[in-house]
């Protein structure tokens, strides 16, 4: 089998196409096709999108043997640390990494010039590592809630990211500071904070690129008239804060998606509380009428067997009687 399988690797050599992505999963096992062919030239030929490594040295091994890989997905539970060797993927463009024991990420990380897109997921972050900083193609940042603790710092290094477009922070504390939106981010067009901010900082109302803004489920009060200064907006939701109403500038932003959903928490309550009402009301009435139905179904049978009762001692006594009349 591992004959057979090496000479298609080597026939399919003449015909090379550099692998784009790879995948590494929480598994005990290396996909043999990769392994064979890593061990012959270092890359694949497009068809081992899918590899397992079962420790970081198989993996560090791995990811050094394809300086062409384009997407990277990391999702390894034991994984304690990313090898500084990720460094290597020079061509690199989207990395995830989810569901792993690690604090922090290698200085090498800085290496990868032309990374686009980065998704943080569920990691043991203490807070965001400033290396993040120095990714100065990054377009795309998504982190999202850390397993163990709640970010509670955001590096002046984040700010460095002049070509970001879509930011979305979920399980960050302290955010609500002015300087977790700086106007130097002047690209940004997708915003998502996810949170318990309070107040929104005056540097958002510059971000004249902004297309999409998502701050539901924060503790925000108030919306500025200056909001009107994002022309560009198409997209806003508002959702389960404490906002009770909306400026009225918001009127000319005429890109903007109308009606705007700026429920609120008590809304959301009062409505949960009536839902959870009716729900009562009904499952009583539910519970009633299941009632109701058994006692018709006991009742039937019982009235109709004290009719046949009673019509058997009326047929009875009308025979007592004609036989008492004719003695």
């Amino acid at each position: 089998m591992k004959l057979n399988l090496l000479l298609n690797i080597i026939i399919s050599i003449f015909n090379l196409t550099l692998v784009n992505s790879i995948n590494v999963n929480n598994s005990t096992s290396v996909d043999e096709e990769c392994q064979i062919f890593y061990s012959i030239i270092g890359k694949n030929n497009g068809k081992c999108h899918e590899n397992s490594f079962s420790n970081t040295g198989s993996f560090s091994f791995a990811i050094t043997k394809d300086d062409h890989i384009r997407e990277l997905h990391l999702n390894m539970e034991k994984m304690t640390e990313i090898p500084p060797s990720i460094g290597e993927l020079s061509e690199l463009e989207y990395l995830s990494m989810y569901f792993m024991s690690v604090t922090d990420l290698p200085v090498e990380l800085a290496k990868l010039k032309k990374l686009k897109e980065l998704y943080i997921h569920r990691l043991e972050f203490f807070k965001i590592p400033p290396v993040i900083g120095e990714l100065s193609e990054l377009e795309k940042l998504t982190i999202r809630q850390n397993q163990v603790n709640d970010l509670n710092e955001i590096p002046e290094e984040l700010f460095k990211l002049k070509k970001l477009k879509e930011l979305c922070l979920d399980g960050v504390e302290n955010h609500h500071k002015a300087e977790i939106i700086p106007s130097s981010i002047v690209n940004l067009s997708e915003l998502e904070i996810l949170n318990n901010i309070k107040t929104l900082p005056d540097e958002l109302y510059q971000l004249k690129n902004l297309k999409e803004l998502y701050l539901s489920s924060n503790e925000i009060e108030e919306i500025s008239p200056s909001i009107a200064n994002l022309t560009e907006l198409e997209k806003l939701n508002l959702y389960d804060n404490y906002i009770t109403e909306l400026p009225d500038s918001i009127n000319d932003l005429e890109k903007l998606e109308k009606p705007v959903n700026y429920q609120n928490k008590w809304e959301i309550e009062e409505e949960y509380r009536r839902y959870d009402e009716e729900k009562r009301k009904a499952d009583e009435k539910r519970s009633k009428d299941i009632v109701t139905s058994i006692v018709i179904l006991i009742t039937i049978p019982v009235v109709i067997l004290v009719i046949l009762i009673v019509t058997c001692l009326c047929c009875l006594y009308k025979h007592c009687c004609i036989t008492e009349s004719r003695v």
